[in-house]
């Protein structure tokens, strides 16, 4: 064989070897490309702009694999449903890139995003189960009582970065029902859902997982409550884990001005390194697991300011 045959040879074979481990290249679809403004206007609405951004993600031949949203406050009068997972929503940063929920007195519960198929709001065939989700540097402002920024039903490997949901004047104040991420389950289980450094500000639930969640995390977060006592006739809480909850984790984070810091319901749950402050009624509230489980939840590293109860 020749010296020029073998590189030749070597040439193709370094060439397939790249082509094989080089990463595709993302499609990135910018909102503003789809007829979103951005400007705050509450006559305003970009809801429609973003759900034909986020229809990108259903092309066949090329589909969005990051839905880019830069600064600007998009005001929202819909639920956006993602209809495809494995890709990423992301802005330029929390304070930058805010989505604004303005719904009026719309009756019953409102959503920013629903991820999965919930099926007060679709019917589960026509949108999948989320697998590899990622949402990142966004704020979301809800004004509606009953307002939520993300619905996640049926997920698995999902990643919450550096997101900023705050309540916006919620009136009856009493009445505030606001949450920040709601994760539920309708098949067996979610599962590898983290939450990392992210802020909750003035809601009546923070974190609120129900169904069955296991091998999840909230990491580096901030809970501002919305006032001791002030939301009745029931406790606002900061994070509220299900009692079919396993292999949870909330580390790392801080807890201010709700009634209950964190309530575990019985799942198994490791509570470490956080700063508790004024919370009005619990810092943490564990609740004994099921009886004939071998579940069991851990508090270590923590320190508790000022409150009624530890």
């Amino acid at each position: 064989m020749s010296r020029w045959t073998s590189w030749v040879i070597s040439f193709v074979l370094a060439s397939l070897v790249c082509l094989w481990v080089s990463p595709a290249v993302a499609r990135v679809v910018n909102v503003k490309d789809y007829g979103a403004v951005g400007s705050g206007d509450p006559a305003s609405d970009d809801g429609p702009a973003f759900k034909l951004a986020l229809d990108q993600t259903m092309t066949a031949s090329d589909p969005a694999t990051v839905i880019y949203i830069p600064a600007g406050t998009y005001v929202i009068k819909q639920t956006l449903v993602l209809p495809r997972c494995q890709v990423t929503i992301r802005g330029d940063n929390n304070l930058a890139s805010v989505i604004k929920s303005d719904l009026g007195n719309a009756a019953g519960t409102t959503y920013v995003f629903q991820v999965g198929p919930f099926p007060p709001y679709s019917p589960p065939e026509q949108v999948p189960a989320c697998e590899s989700l990622r949402m990142a540097d966004l704020g979301f402002q809800l004004t509606n009582v009953n307002g939520r920024a993300l619905l996640i039903y049926d997920a698995r490997s999902i990643t919450i970065d550096r997101i900023r949901v705050s309540a916006i004047n919620p009136t009856p104040e009493a009445s505030n029902r606001t949450v920040g991420l709601e994760l539920v389950t309708g098949s067996p289980y979610a599962t590898a859902v983290r939450i990392n450094d992210s802020l909750f500000l003035g809601l009546y639930l923070g974190v609120y997982l129900h169904g069955t969640v296991t091998a999840s995390s909230i990491r580096g977060g901030t809970f501002f409550g919305p006032g001791r006592g002030v939301i009745q006739p029931f406790p606002s809480t900061a994070v509220w884990i299900c009692p079919a909850c396993t292999g949870m984790s909330v580390v790392s984070s801080v807890f201010e001005n709700y009634d209950i810091g964190v309530e575990s319901r019985g799942g198994s749950t490791m509570i470490g390194f956080n700063h508790f402050e004024n919370q009005g009624q619990h810092h943490v509230l564990l609740y004994p697991p099921a009886t004939g489980t071998e579940q069991s939840s851990l508090v270590a590293n923590v320190f508790f300011g000022t409150g009624d109860h530890p």
